[in-house]
């Protein structure tokens, strides 16, 4: 590789994780310390310095990129472009809710819908919103919490609302979205305090995150000068092979992506 790099990895599926505070802050801690370490080794010495970033580590690797005006690119994976907490109130309106819809009788699922959408083709995100509906204690067979008319049937007019408050972006909401992902800055907001070269690499079948929002980003003409977008048809959120969002398994990073990464960083090597 021509650069000396450091990559984060934190995928967006954490963002409610109590202990996600921790490594974030821990992560930007180690970043410093890592380019920190490349700067000693002889063996590195006029390398020029790089970072890359997946998923939510996309905005770490810019934190310490707007900290580190040494650091020549930041190759960014399924960026976060957007606010963190943002991302996540959209994915059940992107991923969870047509999915689920695929199962359902009159906008409705009852315990063997929703065990249907479990055996289903849904890829990691959509069965996390399957878990959701399904019951959790005993004689449970849907989600009490989600069922307010206690009739063994969740509609989406229940659901809807009371979903959006548990993402709602607030310390007390019913998913506990950590406070340090939610004061995080998506790439677009982190932008302007960076002077790296941006590599975006976002697969068009991500889950996770809508790839409109890396599209619209690296077409701002403030952003256009360096800033470089490769599209990947028939790729998820980790860049392997995903036929559709709502069937992403986030299954391993493809040949491709890897390739180009190292073709942008040998042209910024010189």
């Amino acid at each position: 590789m021509p650069l000396a790099l450091w990559k984060c990895r934190i995928p967006v599926g954490q963002w409610c994780n109590p202990g996600i505070s921790r490594v974030m802050n821990e992560s930007r801690t180690s970043g410093r310390a890592a380019l920190a370490f490349a700067r000693t080794r002889p063996e590195l010495t006029g390398l020029p310095l790089g970072l890359v970033g997946w998923s939510e580590g996309t905005t770490t690797a810019m934190a310490v990129a707007a900290e580190e005006p040494s650091v020549r690119a930041v190759a960014l994976m399924a960026p976060v472009v957007e606010a963190p907490a943002r991302v996540a109130q959209a994915q059940y309106g992107r991923i969870g809710k047509p999915y689920l819809m695929r199962f359902a009788t009159d906008g409705a699922l009852d315990a063997d819908a929703i065990a249907r959408a479990e055996a289903g083709p849904g890829g990691d995100l959509a069965h996390i919103f399957v878990r959701m509906f399904r019951g959790f204690g005993p004689g449970e067979r849907v989600n009490p919490l989600l069922d307010t008319n206690h009739d063994g049937r969740i509609t989406f007019t229940e659901a809807d609302p009371i979903i959006a408050s548990w993402y709602a972006d607030t310390p007390d909401s019913g998913l506990g979205m950590s406070s340090t992902a939610r004061a995080s800055k998506g790439v677009a907001d982190a932008f302007a305090a960076t002077h790296s070269r941006l590599l975006i690499l976002q697969g068009l079948t991500d889950s996770m995150i809508d790839p409109a929002a890396a599209q619209a980003f690296a077409a701002r003409p403030d952003v256009r000068p360096r800033v470089t977008l490769i599209d990947y048809p028939g790729f998820g959120h980790s860049l392997g092979t995903a036929h559709s969002a709502q069937e992403d398994r986030l299954l391993p990073v493809a040949d491709k992506p890897l390739d180009d990464m190292a073709t942008l960083l040998r042209k910024t090597r010189r």
